[in-house]
């Protein structure tokens, strides 16, 4: 649509970002990306502004999509703290390195995910923003580590959301939310900035509600 002319990046940012405050009692993000998703309407007007002088195909391969980045992710826009509250304010000295190329490939940063404290649960809650609920039955668990990411994926939040996986962070979420979950072999997406519990075993997936999406987002990440 945004090829065709049909929306724009602003329009799109715009609408995610009012239905993400609107059931924030979901709890999909870490509780500062709400105060700061005006950064990400910001990034995507900048957008449009590029292709009103360069063209729509200056903004590929992602044409301004929204990607919401795990809360264990160094985001200097959307510090999060990894699910500890007392972190929460600390900024990134800079972005992680799939940040970083998220936003080379015109991708548009789309706040934090909730975790639990230190992506160490699979259950995502924590005490600073709370427990992030489950869009078929608030009583069935999201899962963890990466269980705001696929809950906000399931609740039509976002089309994909990054996410991380050590010993199924990335795989129980999905078959908690009904999504597909990505956990690509080591090194697969550039881990610098995503701290992890081990060496060998720690890497970025993501979730979302189709194979064709991960394939979409995947070609762009890694075929340009």
């Amino acid at each position: 649509m945004r090829k065709a002319g049909d929306v724009t990046c602003e329009e799109y940012a715009t609408a995610l970002v009012k239905r993400a405050k609107y059931y924030r009692y979901m709890n999909h993000w870490i509780y500062t990306s709400y105060d700061l998703f005006e950064k990400t309407v910001a990034a995507a007007v900048a957008l449009d502004a590029r292709v009103a002088t360069d063209g729509v195909e200056a903004i590929a391969p992602l044409y301004g999509l929204c990607i919401p980045m795990k809360g264990t992710a160094a985001v200097v826009d959307f510090p999060a703290g990894s699910g500890v509250g007392i972190l929460s304010g600390y900024v990134p000295t800079k972005d992680s390195d799939l940040t970083t190329l998220i936003k080379q490939r015109n991708g548009v940063i789309f706040g934090c995910t909730n975790v639990p404290e230190f992506a160490a649960n699979w259950v995502t809650a924590n005490p600073a923003s709370g427990h992030t609920r489950n869009p078929y039955n608030h009583k069935f668990t999201v899962g963890g580590s990466s269980g705001g990411s696929a809950s906000a994926v399931a609740s039509y939040m976002c089309p994909i959301a990054v996410t991380e996986d050590t010993g199924g962070s990335t795989r129980v979420p999905a078959s908690s939310n009904q999504n597909f979950g990505f956990d690509p072999s080591r090194n697969h997406y550039p881990n610098d900035g995503n701290p992890g519990m081990t060496f060998l075993c720690d890497q970025l997936g993501l979730n979302a509600r189709s194979i064709a999406d991960i394939i979409l987002y995947d070609k762009a990440l890694t075929a340009y």
